[in-house]
């Protein structure tokens, strides 16, 4: 990746002070983009403030806006994980701010490498293994152009320029996971570096190829067990499939094996996925369903009723509607859910055959309307009529679709 081709360009550069990071900074500005740099001091090591002058003179000298930000962890979770939400929170904030066209920052070969080597040991599919080169953050352009240097060669770069940079001691701390990675990695061959770039490169190039087959799937919460049945990377699939449409970003291949395990072997499965959703097997579907919406409605005589549920309209054909009297009103329209949950009626089992009978799919059965009068007796359950009104007192005709 040339910087040059982002010359006159407004970008977002997080600069730590170290030799990565300055490195970039440098070789951005030789390339003539219009840097705004984010530096973020955590006070968590004593080297902080020399690492933020650093950075301080570097701009002084070469006129390039700074923004310095005081971070101190007021929780007492994952420090790495939250001063990386803090940081990009801040460098968005600057890009917004400025109209800039995104953010760079300084990973290079040695973190692409050590971030796959991490997905490898969580056993976890991933949309990407390693770092992509450009990529969309927080809704802002993320892009690392040193992903072809090594570390030692940003070092090699820093000196020929003499550019100043501070080494950060932290990264020798064997508490946290990526530098316990990093301090192995170090030690292997260059061949054994080799292999593992194109067993990255493998990787990815299949899961595109995976993402190119099913394009048109993955938008869908609803596909034929058929079309699923097609896919040569099932698990891949049910990965960016569930990923899509959940909460879910982490999934285990064990736990994705065994979702693929259940469809192959069982006609109906119903899995609990995050909170808000669950995994259908039904009627030779796959389904990723949203938790169901409770939906109450109440209805005046002459009223127009539409909803997102149903529509209440007037009809002249008996064999699909009812009949209402005076009486009768306001009705009550409720989701077959609810009523199954709080009403005891014999009905309730004759709707739940009919839904068997006539294979109703559970996202349909859960909406279901069903109508009560002003008194909360049933009246009709959508295809099944229970009150019958003589036409001496009836008032009107209607029918739901």
């Amino acid at each position: 990746m040339s910087l040059l081709e982002y010359q006159d360009q407004t970008w977002v550069i997080g600069v730590s002070g170290g030799p990565d990071s300055m490195a970039l900074l440098d070789m951005a500005y030789h390339a003539k983009v219009l840097c705004i740099v984010v530096h973020v001091n955590y006070h968590k090591r004593d080297s902080a403030n020399r690492d933020q002058q650093v950075v301080e003179a570097y701009c002084r000298k070469n006129d390039i806006p700074l923004y310095v930000y005081d971070a101190y962890q007021t929780n007492k979770g994952n420090f790495q994980a939250w001063a990386r939400d803090y940081r990009y929170s801040k460098m968005k904030e600057c890009v917004l701010n400025h109209h800039g066209k995104g953010i760079m920052v300084g990973h290079h070969l040695d973190d692409h490498i050590e971030t796959f080597v991490m997905q490898e040991q969580r056993k976890s599919l991933a949309s990407y293994y390693g770092l992509q080169a450009s990529t969309n953050h927080l809704g802002i352009n993320l892009l690392r152009p040193l992903l072809s240097y090594s570390k030692q060669d940003l070092i090699n770069y820093c000196h020929q320029k003499d550019i100043t940079f501070g080494l950060d001691e932290s990264n020798d701390d064997l508490k946290y996971t990526r530098n316990s990675v990093r301090q192995k990695l170090r030690s292997i061959s260059s061949d054994k570096t080799k292999t593992i770039l194109e067993k990255i490169i493998d990787l990815n190039e299949t899961h595109q190829n995976m993402l190119n087959q099913c394009k048109h799937l993955l938008p869908l919460t609803e596909i034929k067990l058929s079309d699923y049945k097609t896919q040569s990377h099932p698990t891949l699939f049910l990965f960016e499939w569930i990923k899509q449409h959940t909460s879910l970003n982490k999934i285990s291949l064990k736990y994705l094996n065994e979702i693929h395990r259940q469809i192959d072997s069982s006609n109906k499965i119903t899995i609990q996925l995050d909170r808000n959703h669950r995994f259908i097997k039904q009627y030779d579907t796959l389904s990723i369903l949203n938790k169901p919406k409770a939906y109450h409605y109440t209805y005046m005589l002459y009223d127009e009723l539409k909803t997102p549920y149903f529509r209440l309209i007037p009809a002249n054909d008996k064999q699909v509607s009812f009949w209402l009297s005076n009486e009768d009103f306001p009705l009550q329209i409720i989701d077959f859910n609810q009523y199954a949950a709080h009403y005891e009626s014999p009905e309730v089992i004759k709707m739940r055959r009919y839904f068997i009978k006539h294979k109703i799919p559970l996202r349909q059965r859960e909406a279901w309307p069903i109508v009560l009068n002003k008194d909360n007796q049933l009246i009709y359950m959508g295809q099944r009529t229970i009150k019958s009104q003589s036409c001496t007192n009836t008032v009107a005709l209607f029918m739901i679709k």
